[in-house]
């Protein structure tokens, strides 16, 4: 059996994501986590990356509009480690 260790970048790309009920839910985990958080690349859907970055002041890259299909992109299982986009 061969075991195999992936090194993860100092800088990881995060996406954030939530349904429009669970969206306080999100900024008020991202305000305890905002200082981790600061220091990686955000990605978010329309909505909660305006929220994300007029609340907290963070730097949010988005998708536009949240359509399942950019949600389903995000969410499926990376190969690796390594982002699907």
């Amino acid at each position: 059996m061969s075991t195999e260790i992936y090194v993860l970048p100092r800088r990881k790309r995060i996406a954030l994501i939530a349904h429009d009920n669970k969206k306080p839910e999100l900024l008020h985990w991202a305000r305890r986590h905002l200082d981790a958080l600061s220091r990686h690349v955000l990605y978010a859907t329309g909505t909660t990356g305006a929220m994300l970055a007029a609340e907290l002041g963070l730097e949010v890259h988005g998708s536009g509009a949240a359509p399942s299909a950019a949600t389903s992109r995000w969410a499926r299982p990376s190969s690796k480690g390594r982002s699907t986009s």
